[in-house]
C-alpha cells in the first residue's frame, strides 16, 4: 500500500466518526436523565403523601413508590454518565478532525513536485526528504486515530439499577390484605 493509501486510508476514517451525531445521542440521554430526576421528584413527593395519609395500603404503597423513585433516580444517574462519556466522545471526534484537516494539508504540501530541475542527485535528495515527510504524516495521522480510538473505547454505558419490587418486572402485584 502506498503511503497515499494508507494517508487517506487513515484520514477517511478519522472523518468518519460523526461527532455532531454524538452530541445528538448525548443530548437525547441528558433529556433522559432529566426526565428520571423529574420522575423521582414527582414519586417521591406522592409516597411522602400517601405515607401522611390514614388508610389501609397506603405504607406498602408508600413504599413501593420510595423504591420507583429511587430507580429512577439511579436509572437517571446512568442516562447522565452515558451522556458524559458521549460527549468526551465527541470532543475527541471533533478535535481529530480539526487535526486530520491539518494533516491533510500538510501531506498536500509535502506531495507536490519539488521546484528546480529533475535530474542529478538534488532531485534524488528531493524525492527522498519528500518520502520521510510523507511517512512521517502517516504516522502522525495514524496516532491521532489511534488516540480517537481510545477516546471511543471510554464510552462503556453504564448499569442500570436493578428494578423495585426484586425483579425486572417490577413487584408482584398490588399489596394483599392480611386474610385476603
Amino acid at each position: 500500500m502506498s503511503s497515499d493509501d494508507a494517508f487517506h486510508g487513515i484520514v477517511d476514517d478519522i472523518y468518519s466518526a460523526r461527532h455532531i451525531r454524538m452530541y445528538a445521542a448525548a443530548g437525547a440521554w441528558i433529556a433522559l436523565a432529566g426526565a428520571g430526576t423529574g420522575e423521582n421528584d414527582r414519586l417521591a413527593g406522592a409516597a411522602e403523601s400517601a405515607a401522611a395519609e390514614p388508610g389501609v395500603g397506603l405504607i406498602e404503597l408508600s413504599d413501593r413508590m420510595a423504591e420507583t423513585a429511587s430507580w429512577a433516580s439511579g436509572a437517571s444517574a446512568v442516562a447522565m454518565s452515558i451522556a458524559n462519556q458521549l460527549q468526551t466522545a465527541g470532543d475527541a471526534a471533533a478535535g481529530a478532525t480539526e487535526e486530520a484537516l491539518l494533516l491533510e494539508e500538510q501531506y498536500a504540501e509535502a506531495s507536490q513536485a519539488p521546484a528546480g530541475q529533475d535530474v542529478g542527485m538534488a532531485a534524488v535528495g528531493a524525492a527522498g526528504r519528500q518520502s520521510e515527510e510523507k511517512q512521517r504524516l502517516v504516522a502522525e495521522a495514524q496516532g491521532v486515530l489511534d488516540r480517537l480510538a481510545a477516546s471511543f473505547a471510554q464510552v462503556t454505558g453504564g448499569n442500570a439499577p436493578a428494578a423495585p419490587g426484586g425483579g425486572a418486572g417490577g413487584g408482584g402485584g398490588a399489596p394483599q390484605l392480611a386474610g385476603g
